[in-house]
C-alpha cells in the first residue's frame, strides 16, 4: 500500500475588484438617409451618385426613407453596395405600406439582423429594425425606428407629427428598461418646441422611450444659426426628379439615440462622427455643390446634389464590452486520504470576485511539489456541478500541493 508522508492543501486567492470596466468591442457606422422616392423613373440615372456616397462613408449599416419597392432595395444592393468584390451586402425584405417605406440594409460582416416589425399611422407605417453586432450579446441589441413623418408647416400638420411620434415612443416605452435604441429619418420638424421632437426626447410618462438630441436645440428652418446642420434641400433649381429646392435650410433628418448611449461603459454615439454628410456650414440657402465645399471633395458634393433632395446624416455608435470579472475563488478545498489516493473537495463556484452570478464551465486543479513555485496543471473539469476530484497519481514520501481555481468560457 502506498503511503503519504505530507499532503498539504493550498488556495489562491483572486482579487476584487470594486468596479467594472470596459473596452470597446464593435463600431457601427449608421448612415441615415431620405433617398427620393427610389426607383424612380430617375433611380438609374442617380445610381452612380448613390454608389459614390455609399463608397466615401463606408457605413456598416444604412436607414432609407423613401423606398417605394422591393425592386429599389435589390437594385441598391447589387449596382451600388455589392460592387467592385464587395459580396457581403444584404436588407431587411421589404414591407409595402401605405405610402412610401423604409428600409435596412446591412454588411453581414458586421451585423446580424434580428428583425422587424411595422407601426402604422395615419400616413406612413414606421419601420423597425432590430439588429446587434455580429460578435455582441443580448446587450448590444440595437433597434431603430425609421420615420417619415407628416410634412408641412400649419398646426394641423405640426399635431399629425405629434400623433406619429407618439406612436413611435409607445413602441419604445415598451422595450425593457435601458435598451439601446435610435428614433431615425425625416422627422420634418421646424423647430425643438414641436410637438413630436418633445415626444421623442422629453421624460414623459414612461423613460424607457426617452432619446435624446445630439446636437443643438432650437428654431432651425431659415436660421443661419444652424447652418451647419440642415439636411435639406441640396438644391436651388428644380430637377426633373421632382425634389424639394430653395437650398440648406431645414433640418429635417435626424438621428436620436436612447439614453441607453449615454452610459459609456455600455455604448455611446460618438458625437464628433454625426455628420450632415457636405454641409461645411457655408451652404446655407445654397445648393450643395456650389464651390467651395470644404467639407467633401468636389465630386462628392456634386454626388450629393444629383443623388437626393436630402443629405445623409451618418454617425458611429461604439458598443463597449464589460471586461469579465474572474469567478471567485473555491471555498473549503479540502483532502481526505482514500486507499492509494487523495480525494479533493471543495465548494462551487457560482459568483465572480464581485458576488455577482455567473455560470463557469469548470475547474482547473494545479499541483506542486514545493508550494513556492513549478506548479503544473494537473486535471481540467468540465463541468461546474462536479467538485471533486481523485488523485491516484501520489508518489511515495513526497509533498504534495493543491489549488483549484474556476474557469469560464473566454
Amino acid at each position: 500500500m502506498k503511503w503519504f508522508k505530507t499532503i498539504l492543501i493550498f488556495a489562491i486567492f483572486t482579487i476584487t475588484y470594486n468596479h467594472v470596466s470596459a473596452q470597446p468591442a464593435d463600431t457601427l457606422r449608421v448612415l441615415v438617409y431620405n433617398i427620393l422616392n427610389y426607383p424612380n423613373s430617375q433611380g438609374s440615372q442617380r445610381n452612380p451618385y448613390f454608389r459614390k456616397i455609399f463608397r466615401y462613408v463606408k457605413p456598416d449599416v444604412i436607414l432609407l426613407g423613401e423606398m417605394i419597392s422591393q425592386v429599389g432595395i435589390d437594385s441598391m444592393l447589387t449596382r451600388n453596395l455589392n460592387i467592385a468584390g464587395t459580396t457581403d451586402w444584404s436588407a431587411a425584405p421589404f414591407i409595402d405600406g401605405p405610402d412610401t417605406d423604409g428600409a435596412l440594409l446591412y454588411r453581414t460582416t458586421k451585423v446580424q439582423f434580428l428583425g422587424q416589425d411595422t407601426i402604422g399611422t395615419e400616413l406612413r407605417n414606421i419601420n423597425v429594425y432590430r439588429i446587434k453586432p455580429l460578435n455582441g450579446d443580448s446587450t448590444t441589441i440595437t433597434t431603430f425606428l425609421l420615420m417619415h413623418l407628416k410634412a408641412s408647416t400649419g398646426n394641423s400638420n405640426v399635431q399629425q407629427r405629434g400623433r406619429e411620434a407618439s406612436r413611435a415612443r409607445q413602441y419604445a416605452n415598451n422595450l425593457p428598461p435601458n435598451s439601446k435604441f435610435v428614433y431615425c429619418g425625416d422627422l420634418n420638424l421646424y423647430t425643438s418646441t414641436e410637438v413630436a421632437y418633445n415626444v421623442l426626447t422629453s421624460d414623459g410618462t414612461n423613460i424607457n422611450g426617452k432619446a435624446y438630441d445630439p446636437l443643438t436645440a432650437g428654431t432651425w428652418t431659415d436660421n443661419a444659426a444652424f447652418a451647419s446642420i440642415h439636411t435639406q434641400s441640396t438644391r436651388t433649381t428644380q430637377l426633373s426628379d421632382g425634389g424639394a429646392t430653395g437650398g440648406l435650410d431645414d433640418r429635417f433628418d435626424f438621428i436620436l439615440p436612447s439614453m441607453a448611449f449615454l452610459d459609456t461603459t455600455s455604448a455611446k454615439l460618438l458625437n464628433n462622427t454625426y455628420v450632415a454628410l457636405g454641409n461645411d456650414g457655408n451652404h446655407f440657402n445654397q445648393a450643395i455643390n456650389q464651390l467651395p465645399n470644404l467639407a467633401v471633395p468636389d465630386s462628392i458634393a456634386e454626388a450629393l446634389y444629383f443623388a437626393s433632395d436630402h443629405l445623409p446624416l451618418y454617425g458611429d455608435l461604439i458598443y463597449y464590452r464589460p471586461i469579465q470579472l474572474r469567478p471567485s475563488t473555491p471555498l473549503n478545498l479540502t483532502a481526505h486520504r482514500e486507499e492509494n489516493a487523495i480525494r479533493l473537495r471543495w465548494n462551487r463556484v457560482n459568483t465572480d470576485t464581485l458576488g455577482n452570478p455567473i455560470l463557469i464551465q469548470g475547474y482547473k486543479i494545479y499541483s506542486s511539489n514545493t508550494g513556492y513555485g513549478n506548479w503544473t496543471l494537473h486535471q481540467t473539469i468540465n463541468s461546474p456541478l462536479d467538485t471533486t476530484y481523485l488523485d491516484t497519481s501520489i508518489q511515495q514520501q513526497i509533498n504534495r500541493y493543491y489549488h483549484v481555481k474556476a474557469f469560464r468560457n473566454p
